[in-house]
């Protein structure tokens, strides 16, 4: 069955293009990956009943979409456990920041880098409709970061954003409101005074 190599999905129908996201089709799955770090072939192996993508030359990581998330859904304690450490900075150190944009290994796109639950200080590379790419140690700060009470505080500060442009949504929706209101308050008044 033909796989979508953007999007990974299998799709039974003879087609050239990915009913889902449009993708070009391959006949078999994909290959050994390249790392996006050091460019050496990476090895699959099975970690906690997932397929990862690991490089033996610099640690790296692979995760397809959605693994990480699994992953850590399975081997984090929440904070809720009580013993979890306290609220706390979590911060990147500058001497290992490596500013380079990585390639994905599937579609060879530039990937974003973005700050994993905003407060964690850990910067991952992520190809949104592939995965993300883990160097070595991040997986074990990011596991520190979601067993910590400022992980609870990252979801409170993104509830509280979200309320916050919710709100101020309904106040733009009420002030176009007026401001329509008015206008055909103006063109009917407008309409009579020509009429009389």
């Amino acid at each position: 069955m033909p796989v979508c190599t953007q999007c990974g999905r299998e799709t039974g129908a003879a087609r050239d293009t990915c009913l889902y996201c449009g993708g070009m089709l391959a006949a078999k799955p994909r290959g050994q990956l390249g790392c996006p770090r050091c460019g050496a072939t990476m090895k699959q192996e099975i970690v906690d009943g997932l397929e990862l993508d690991l490089c033996q030359a610099c640690g790296g990581t692979w995760y397809d979409r959605g693994e990480l998330e699994q992953h850590l859904a399975a081997t984090t304690p929440t904070a809720d456990d009580g013993d979890a450490p306290p609220d706390r900075e979590f911060t990147r150190e500058a001497d290992r920041m490596d500013t380079r944009y990585l390639k994905c290994p599937v579609c060879t796109s530039p990937m974003t880098r973005k700050n994993w639950g905003r407060l964690s200080g850990v910067i991952v590379d992520i190809c949104g409709p592939h995965g993300l790419f883990l160097d070595p140690g991040e997986l074990e700060r990011i596991r520190d970061f979601e067993g910590s009470a400022t992980r609870a505080r990252a979801d409170r500060l993104e509830t509280w954003e979200q309320a916050r442009t919710a709100e101020e949504q309904r106040k733009d929706l009420m002030r176009a409101r007026r401001v329509v209101q008015t206008e055909l308050r103006r063109s009917r008044v407008g309409l009579l005074r020509f009429f009389r």
